[in-house]
């Protein structure tokens, strides 16, 4: 019963964790125009996980925040 519970414990704090992508995998990420919509959604939220006050200073979250952008404009600009 107690390995039951540890289990349960484990999947649900597993599934409460967010991933963030590296940073050449979304620049290597093929930007497919039929899902823009879900695409845009996934890079907003991979967005959302940058820490936008250490951009400026970490050089790993800089490559993290420009492949971000660079694949939103290639998205946005190619998929109308």
């Amino acid at each position: 019963m107690k390995s039951l519970i540890l289990l349960v414990c484990l999947l649900l704090t597993a599934c409460a964790t967010q991933n963030r992508a590296a940073a050449p995998d979304l620049k290597n990420t093929y930007i497919d125009c039929t899902n823009r919509q879900s695409f845009e959604s996934y890079l907003n939220r991979q967005l959302s996980l940058t820490d936008m006050d250490k951009v400026s200073l970490d050089p790993v979250e800089r490559q993290y925040y420009a492949a971000i952008k660079d694949r939103l404009w290639t998205l946005r600009s190619t998929c109308r």
